[in-house]
């Protein structure tokens, strides 16, 4: 009981505290996706030196062992609780990936590192104590309990509980686990593991193999994660189901061996959802119903793959702390290829099909193994094998080719699209699904999509120019459309985080260049750059970075619209675009606007044909009487503040 039950608390708290962390550090890079994506990276590096560490540790005697681990498991209680430190909150917007890295590691480093070391520890512990059992059904155990840690966060922890109160509720479960740990380590009655019986350690081949496969299944899973949030659908919530996919596979390889069937089903399932989710996109099928559950598929049947091939192949009892030390390896170098290496030299998710490939080719290779395939079978491998570089990437260069221009950053893919709407011919600027900017090529300053005369951010502006020379603030630069609306006495100061956006709006659109207004445009994120610069009133201060599924929350919350009134004027306007699909944002915007002591009306823009989109705008104001004749729609009583400490997309999900 004690091995399971430092295992799963173990593996449990591993994946609390990573979307934990992620929360608690997305306010300071403007609410990217990217930063999940990093987080991985480092929890995936940690894990790394952890089961490098185990395997130092489980070559040293038994007394050795418990001294060591027990002094490093009660130092690593110093650092509670994990939440980070404000000033390590960043200046601007360089260095993304390196800044994140750094205040997880100063935050979460030692506990997590702690933790990681659990799993082969523990199962080289039993194993030597009870040598006639299976110690690779603890994997299958630990990665439920991380199952179970990574559901029960946004659906149970997240909702009804503050960061900080999270930090310290996790912290009270990590001196729990430790006690677990001191438990066994009291009780540790194993023989030495030099009495466990020898066998030939494996070989450079087999360590290779290893490698390979754990890091195509990490590679396999962030590249599908990836495509699935910014290529496919912005629904919220949807990077959890390739990770749930991703351990639930782990999960079967270990406990179930006999389940995975290297020919068979598995092969067939993987061949029919291979060419249908990245060619849906091409030929313009539904992102949600049909590409999305066809890559959900594909992933499953690539990580059974290479997971069931890393079943097969596991080493004797006696060399599984080097085969756990291998695996960690590969899920480390894989991380790293995408989190960091495609984004610089890819200008768009061709990780995806490299990564599927290399699971086929690490199924179709088994060095050492005398297997007699069918002809059906050697035909398949053999078409498989050519297509797969040649189709999936094909694919992807029929988006890319698509496009006028590409742009890949920290923060996604940015794509130039010349198109026709109605017989029109437009220019769009699109953020992976995410419409960013539309420009009427014969009437290019004409406002298009959310912006038109007749929405809420369409009148606001109106509404100040009206009293004379116009002070505005515009936080999300998109293709610079509201620039359209400047006149030659009015000041606009743009907000925007991202540089490759501001480039693509200056390059590709001219919407900036044609506006007679004085322009300024300030690189980082909005609200740490309001805070941090001198007070300068605006007479309208819009909000506009809340269309996709990956919301600034920080944006959103009593502080910030404790800020958004501090830099009004006494008759300025606030006006925030809520519209989204799948979140209620309206009644936390009120909430909001509410706890900092103003009025609001919601603006529902209605759409006009060739380029006007119907939209959303919470329009606020310090005296309602700056409201008054602002065509308002009814909202439900309920209403939902967010704060700094707590927030909660399961809360105001349509």
């Amino acid at each position: 009981m004690r091995y399971a039950l430092g295992i799963g608390l173990s593996a449990f708290l591993l994946f609390q505290v990573q979307p934990l962390s992620a929360a608690s550090i997305l306010p300071w890079f403007g609410g990217a996706s990217s930063v999940w994506t990093t987080c991985l990276l480092f929890f995936q590096s940690v894990l790394l030196a952890g089961y490098a560490y185990a395997f130092w540790l489980g070559e040293r005697s038994v007394r050795t062992q418990r001294l060591v681990h027990g002094a490093v498991l009660l130092g690593s209680l110093v650092v509670l609780p994990i939440l980070p430190d404000p000033s390590l909150a960043p200046l601007d917007a360089t260095r993304p990936v390196q800044r994140v890295l750094v205040v997880l590691a100063l935050t979460v480093g030692l506990p997590y590192f702690l933790l990681s070391t659990t799993g082969p520890l523990l199962q080289h512990w039993f194993a030597a104590r009870y040598p006639d059992r299976d110690p690779y059904r603890l994997y299958a155990l630990s990665n439920a309990a991380s199952l179970a840690g990574l559901l029960t966060y946004p659906l149970l922890v997240q909702p009804f509980f503050e960061l900080e109160s999270q930090a310290w509720a996790w912290s009270a479960g990590y001196a729990l686990y430790a006690v677990a740990v001191l438990w066994v380590l009291r009780e540790l009655r194993v023989s030495a593991p030099s009495e466990l019986a020898e066998v030939e350690p494996p070989g450079a081949v087999a360590l290779v193999r290893w490698v390979l496969l754990a890091g195509t299944g990490t590679a396999l899973l962030m590249a599908t994660t990836n495509q699935l949030t910014q290529d496919v659908a912005s629904v919220p919530f949807l990077w959890v189901l390739p990770l749930a996919i991703y351990l639930g596979s782990l999960i079967v390889a270990f406990d179930r061996p006999s389940w995975y069937h290297r020919v068979g089903w598995m092969g067939a399932l993987f061949a029919a959802t291979v060419p249908l989710g990245p060619w849906a996109e091409v030929l313009g099928w539904d992102g949600l119903f049909v590409q999305a559950p066809a890559l959900c598929l594909l992933l499953a049947a690539g990580c059974m793959m290479v997971h069931g091939e890393l079943v097969r192949g596991k080493p004797a009892a006696r060399h599984l702390t080097r085969f756990y030390l291998a695996m960690s390896l590969g899920g480390a170098l894989g991380g790293l290829c995408v989190a960091v290496l495609a984004p610089l030299a890819f200008p768009t998710f061709f990780e995806f099909p490299l990564a599927v490939t290399a699971a086929f080719v690490l199924w179709a290779w088994r060095p050492g193994v005398d297997e007699q395939l069918r002809p059906v079978q050697t035909i398949a491998m053999t078409v498989g094998f050519w297509y797969l570089p040649v189709g999936l990437g094909g694919a992807q260069v029929l988006a890319l080719m698509g496009s006028a221009a590409t742009e890949r950053s920290f923060y996604g893919v940015l794509k130039v699209v010349d198109d026709e709407v109605d017989g029109v011919a437009v220019r769009k600027m699109r953020h992976g699904r995410i419409l960013h900017g539309l420009q009427l090529r014969d009437d290019p300053r004409a406002p298009t999509t959310y912006y038109g005369p007749d929405s809420g951010v369409g009148l606001s502006m109106a509404r100040v120019q009206a009293q004379g020379p116009a002070h505005v603030g515009l936080v999300g630069l998109g293709a610079g459309t509201l620039a359209t609306y400047g006149r030659s006495e009015d000041a606009l100061v743009f907000y925007e985080l991202d540089p490759h956006g501001v480039e693509m709006a200056q390059t590709w659109f001219t919407y900036l260049e044609d506006s007679p207004a004085s322009i300024e445009l300030r690189l980082g994120d909005a609200r740490l750059a309001l805070e941090r610069e001198a007070p300068d009133p605006y007479d309208l201060l819009v909000v506009d970075a809340f269309s996709g599924d990956a919301i600034p929350v920080h944006l959103l919350t009593e502080e910030a619209f404790a800020l958004y009134a501090a830099r009004l004027a006494e008759d300025g306007l606030l006006a925030l675009h809520v519209s989204n699909m799948f979140l209620e944002l309206e009644i936390v915007a009120a909430a909001g606007a509410a706890s900092a002591g103003l009025s609001w009306v919601v603006v529902r823009g209605e759409e006009q044909e060739p380029a006007i989109q119907p939209s959303r705008w919470l329009v606020a104001a310090r005296d309602p009487e700056l409201l008054a004749g602002l065509p308002s729609m009814d909202l439900p009583e309920r209403r939902v503040l967010w704060t700094d400490s707590y927030s909660s997309l399961v809360s105001v999900l349509r």
